[in-house]
């Protein structure tokens, strides 16, 4: 088996497509935080898709024996696409480009590693809501907050898709990255007021000037840009065409009527805010409009060059919200669910001493039998580790553990039999008899 440190120098986001979110709280319930995956423990699950699955985690960071713990989000291919060629291939694009990213409004990535043959991204904890699950909310109740808000938001998602679009190669040459998927699902904003872009699963590099062809469409097809649809043609305006759609839909409070995914259909002009019944002055109208063209020669060119018109209205029509301001209205849609996460977080990391404590006292009072350990997972073990070995055979679901002289473990099963095993058998010293557990297998 092999694992990587969850500190190590590259990093990645997603893999293609398993959830569209860092951080969706209405699925946390879903998973019994505590396992082990390499060196995080998988605190909660927080979205499951098609190609993989998304949970929160921990990551721990030995330093004698003080550690440091910091949370961030773990992403990994479902076991059965990590066999695949083009699923493996997808992911490593997606961690070398994510790698790359540095920018306020992306999600930063930390690792990228495999554990026994799958491939995982872990990047950082982003604390708030999609802006998907933020126009939901709002809707519900039925109080909208005004352009201008909205329209901050927007601003600051395409300085971080500018960012992406930007990037080039270490020898300068740009990479021509495309998005693909920008959606309310992939624009993120913290209840601190920070908009970040996330999943990268589905990014394109288009070399040279010209669009590149796309054999598959990848994407959400109510934000598929027409020409991408009728053709497989796209480039970063087809990124412009997805961000007027996130911009018409948050504007207008409802989800934008949108053509049929045929070459004909999806050439059909998107409708106007004004046809919907929203009042927008004739400005705000343009820019929207501009970032709809059906045409993409007659988009906005780049991700800066919207962010620019916008930026230009808002100082016209100001006051625009601030960073702070965007936050609080944020919070105040997601109290109740803000609680539950961090109630859910506190008990998952906060209680992992008082859990082994109760296991320790429920099954270190009887006799242990004689029997040897066999060696299924290792976890942050230096090489020169010196091992300690304390008996207890595994009941109730209580996995048994080796203890490191650092503070790292090695996580093993009891075998009362003396049957061979070619991974690893120690004989249980018998002058070691405090017992040392910990349900689900968690770092000590």
């Amino acid at each position: 088996m092999s694992s990587k440190s969850p500190f190590s120098a590259s990093a990645a986001s997603a893999a293609a497509g398993p959830t569209s979110t860092p951080f969706a709280p209405e699925s946390a319930s879903a998973f019994t935080g505590g396992s082990l995956f390499g060196g995080y423990e998988l605190v909660a699950r927080i979205g499951v898709g098609g190609m993989g699955e998304a949970f929160l985690a921990s990551a721990s960071a030995p330093r004698g024996r003080d550690r440091f713990r910091k949370l961030c989000v773990l992403k990994r291919l479902h076991p059965q696409l990590a066999r695949e060629a083009h699923s493996r291939s997808r992911f490593a694009q997606e961690a070398r480009i994510a790698a790359r990213l540095n920018h306020p409004n992306v999600v930063q990535t930390y690792d990228a590693g495999e554990v026994d043959g799958i491939p995982y991204l872990a990047m950082e904890f982003l604390e708030g809501q999609t802006l998907r699950s933020f126009t939901i909310a709002c809707a519900a109740t039925g109080i909208l907050p005004d352009a201008l808000f909205w329209l901050r938001i927007v601003s600051d998602a395409l300085a971080g898709l500018e960012h992406l679009h930007a990037l080039r190669d270490f020898d300068g040459t740009p990479l021509g990255v495309v998005h693909r998927d920008v959606s309310p699902h992939n624009i993120f904003v913290t209840y601190s007021g920070r908009v970040a872009l996330i999943d990268f699963g589905m990014l394109k590099l288009v070399s040279g000037e010209k669009p590149s062809l796309c054999h598959t469409l990848a994407g959400k097809p109510r934000y598929m840009a027409p020409e991408y649809v009728a053709s497989g043609a796209v480039d970063r305006r087809a990124d412009i065409f997805s961000m007027g759609v996130v911009l018409w839909e948050a504007l207008a409070g409802r989800v934008m009527p949108h053509a049929d995914i045929t070459p004909r259909g999806s050439c059909v002009p998107r409708p106007t805010l004004g046809a919907v019944g929203v009042a927008v002055d004739d400005a705000l109208e343009a820019i929207v409009a501009r970032a709809l063209s059906i045409n993409p020669a007659s988009r906005f060119a780049t991700a800066r060059e919207m962010r620019e018109a916008i930026e230009s209205y808002i100082d016209e029509a100001g006051p625009a919200p601030c960073r702070e301001d965007v936050g609080e209205m944020l919070t105040s849609y997601f109290v109740e669910e803000r609680e539950r996460m961090q109630k859910l977080v506190a008990r998952q990391m906060g209680d992992m001493h008082t859990r082994l404590k109760a296991a320790v006292e429920a099954d270190a009072a009887g006799e242990f039998p004689s029997g040897r350990w066999n060696l299924v997972r290792r976890a942050n073990v230096s090489e020169d580790s010196r091992v300690q070995v304390f008996p207890l055979p595994t009941v109730r679901g209580i996995d048994s553990v080796l203890e490191v002289d650092d503070g790292d473990i090695l996580v093993g099963d009891y075998d009362a039999d003396d049957g061979d095993d070619d991974r690893m058998n120690d004989e249980v010293p018998p002058s070691h008899q405090r017992a040392r557990a910990f349900r689900d297998v968690l770092p000590l």
